[in-house]
């Protein structure tokens, strides 16, 4: 009966087709660079990171506040992956215009740590107070971001009804900012995108 039903239903031929239909084909998403805010995506982790990076200081001792319309009157939407780049790009260059304030006393002090640049700039009064924002004709511009996916789904034909059996995701992250952030994020897009599946069937 199998082999029968295979040929009266031109099994192979089909087979083929399918196969050839369901062919992943790679995901491009275009970046467009705009300033966002936190909403739980790890911008406040990777930002903590970019400033002790570029002040070489212990992460412990970067605190980051939430931000408000009085701080960031400017603020835009956040979305599409983009306020980590922003964000963090924002901070390193308010690191290097505080970084070069403090650059002449840390010239001048025998033994330049953190806490005595600090204190030295402070008893001198000097403003270690930094804000940058980005602006046309700034370095940073839009780029794509590739991603791949391969989804084993049991589906029941008759109800609807689906079960997701393995996945498979690779995505073209870059230099990570934070690696375990980004890794969350991946795999929460991932869940969100199945939500919209559901009406496919």
């Amino acid at each position: 009966m199998i082999e029968d039903l295979k040929t009266s239903a031109d099994y192979d031929v089909r087979k083929k087709f399918v196969e050839n239909f369901n062919k992943v084909p790679p995901l491009k998403y275009l970046v467009l660079l705009r300033l966002g805010i936190e909403m739980g995506q790890g911008i406040n982790t990777k930002c903590a990171q970019t400033v002790a990076k570029f002040l070489n200081i212990p992460l412990e001792k970067v605190r980051i506040k939430p931000t408000n319309s009085f701080v960031s009157p400017n603020g835009g939407f956040t979305g599409s992956s983009m306020g980590s780049d922003l964000v963090c790009h924002a901070a390193m260059k308010a690191c290097e215009i505080l970084l070069k304030k403090m650059e002449p006393l840390r010239q001048e002090i025998k033994d330049p740590t953190w806490e005595n640049v600090v204190t030295a700039c402070h008893n001198q009064n000097i403003l270690l107070t930094a804000q940058y924002q980005d602006k046309p004709g700034d370095e940073l511009k839009s780029y794509d971001v590739w991603a791949v996916c391969v989804t084993e789904v049991d589906v029941d034909v008759l109800t609807g009804e689906y079960k997701i059996v393995r996945v498979d995701l690779a995505q073209d992250a870059g230099l990570s900012l934070s690696p375990e952030v980004d890794i969350g994020q991946i795999e929460g897009a991932f869940v969100m995108g199945t939500k919209g599946v559901r009406t496919w069937f």
